[in-house]
């Protein structure tokens, strides 16, 4: 049996987490989409399918992004000396 010394020294931490509340709401998806996500879910190792929704929507974002800013993306080269307008000697 443990003195209480012993008792005292055995000590347990629980961690406490603190989730605000959120609104949901459900989305009606077919059997076919629900499992598509799932396999989704899985590949990009996400926590949840929201998690995974919130993913591909950052992503979508992202190539919109890619898509405007990057327009002459593959036509532009990088600046020469014989692109200077000045003469340096």
């Amino acid at each position: 049996m443990l003195t209480s010394a012993r008792l005292w020294a055995v000590t347990f931490y629980i961690p406490v987490y603190y989730i605000p509340h959120v609104e949901s709401t459900t989305v009606k998806v077919s059997k076919a989409t629900a499992k598509k996500l799932a396999a989704l879910q899985r590949s990009l190792r996400a926590k949840s399918l929201e998690e995974t929704i919130q993913m591909l929507v950052k992503r979508h974002r992202q190539d919109l992004l890619n898509e405007a800013f990057g327009a002459d993306r593959g036509k532009i080269r990088p600046f020469s000396e014989e692109d200077r307008g000045e003469d340096r000697n």
